[in-house]
């Protein structure tokens, strides 16, 4: 043990020997049944990098994932190195690549948190999809300013059961400026507000359900900061804005 704790060393402060990956899986199981710190994070970082390898071969990849996992569930340090390590190259995936990858970690209990990890990567591309933040940025004003002038006209206010809507007046508004659009942008209109509220109501009905842990104020609060993981889309928004007024870390370590 102490010469292969002495060549962990050696192999941690020299990256350019190379290993063959069967020594490293060697090292790790001795690893494991002596519980050397040493030896496994040495032999897990070059690891990493061999697995860093394999992703052309999605089931190939996880396996081998999983393969480490279990040699290394005795040490709880290794579990965030793998983590991180997996945030940063799921980040450098293709959309379609991250796809493969999500279904190839189906069914692997112990690696439900790596598959979190692309799933995120894989919603957060739907949210922005082409766009570049600032265009990103701009698209968010213009829903906001859209939302925010029909919950002014249209929502009934505290006192009020119910909304002031005079159908026939709507229409003759509505008509006079028809002719601005052609027949089928109006389709395209109408197709968006129907869809838009259908998204809205759903938003709303899927939202963390304050009234059962905590008050919705100190919920929009704990989220804003970080402090509480988002169940929603609408919880997603406002971990979002907390994020992006500085009311966050930088990272979950709080660095």
């Amino acid at each position: 043990m102490p010469l292969l704790e002495q060549l962990a060393r050696m192999l941690h402060q020299h990256p350019e020997v190379n290993v063959a990956p069967n020594a490293l899986w060697h090292l790790l199981e001795i690893a494991e049944t002596n519980k050397s710190d040493t030896i496994v994070r040495s032999a897990t970082r070059r690891m990493l990098s061999v697995l860093s390898t394999l992703l052309d071969n999605e089931e190939q990849f996880s396996g081998q994932v999983l393969r480490l996992y279990q040699l290394t569930q005795w040490n709880a340090a290794i579990e965030p190195m793998i983590v991180n390590w997996w945030r940063k190259l799921a980040r450098q995936q293709s959309l379609v690549d991250l796809q493969k990858l999500e279904r190839a970690f189906i069914g692997h209990k112990p690696l439900e948190d790596l598959r979190a990890i692309i799933q995120t990567a894989i919603n957060w591309r739907k949210v922005i999809g082409q766009r570049s933040l600032e265009q990103f940025a701009r698209d968010v004003n213009t829903a906001f300013t859209v939302l925010e002038a029909i919950s002014d006209a249209f929502d009934p206010a505290n006192d009020k059961s119910s909304i002031a809507f005079d159908r026939a007046m709507v229409r003759a508004e509505l008509e006079s400026q028809l002719s601005e659009i052609p027949a089928e942008e109006r389709h395209i209109l109408a197709t968006n507000l129907k869809e838009l509220s259908q998204i809205v109501a759903s938003m709303a009905d899927n939202r963390s359900k304050p009234s059962l842990i905590r008050s919705d104020e100190s919920l929009a609060r704990q989220l804003t900061k970080g402090e509480y993981q988002p169940q929603s889309a609408i919880d997603v928004m406002k971990w979002l804005s907390g994020y992006l007024e500085g009311f966050q870390p930088k990272s979950d370590s709080g660095e």
